[in-house]
């Protein structure tokens, strides 16, 4: 019988039991020593859900407008490196969920499907790309014009330059993020 996935830390179990032990490293990591990734979680978990009682909840709406984007939901896809090592699909299968739940993705800089890909994936769907800002700038141009020829409208912060992913390079991978 298959175990019923009620929170985030029960997909977590599922996906490390599911993924080789370097593609888990690289997915569970965050940069440097993990801190924003602790520091997040806390976050995350200080927020509480007040429900409301005896209130009129006939035309309830979950609809928002994300920086000029509207989604059906004021939750979106971030963007996440790599995805092909998690699923042959990697982030064809992320943008047609998303497509199908009316909310937007955003295409990593370093992803395993090309920003026209993606748009072909889930046609019409709202996608933001994220780029790093690399050295050579040629490079940088030329991602920003490979995402506009996949029809990515919006350009959003990147993560930090080079940054170090040392749950990666332990399990043997490079650690680089993006090279810049």
């Amino acid at each position: 019988m298959d175990e019923q996935l009620l929170t985030v830390d029960d997909a977590e179990r599922r996906a490390k039991e599911a993924l080789s032990p370097e593609a888990w490293a690289y997915i569970a990591g965050g940069a440097g020593d993990e801190r924003t990734l602790r520091w997040n979680r806390e976050a995350f978990s200080r927020y509480r859900l007040r429900p409301r009682v005896l209130v009129d909840v006939s035309s309830v709406s979950t609809e928002a407008t994300v920086l000029g984007t509207p989604v059906s939901m004021p939750v979106l896809v971030a963007p996440a490196a790599f995805q092909g090592i998690a699923h042959e699909e990697g982030e064809l299968a992320t943008a047609r969920g998303a497509a199908a739940a009316g909310t937007l993705m955003c295409l990593s800089t370093v992803a395993t499907a090309t920003p026209s890909d993606v748009a072909a994936a889930a046609p019409g769907a709202p996608r933001w790309l994220q780029i790093y800002v690399f050295r050579d700038r040629e490079v940088s141009g030329g991602v920003l014009g490979f995402g506009a020829h996949g029809g990515s409208p919006g350009l959003r912060d990147p993560a930090p330059r080079g940054a170090d992913r040392v749950r990666s390079t332990r399990r043997g991978g490079s650690g680089d993020r993006g090279g810049a």
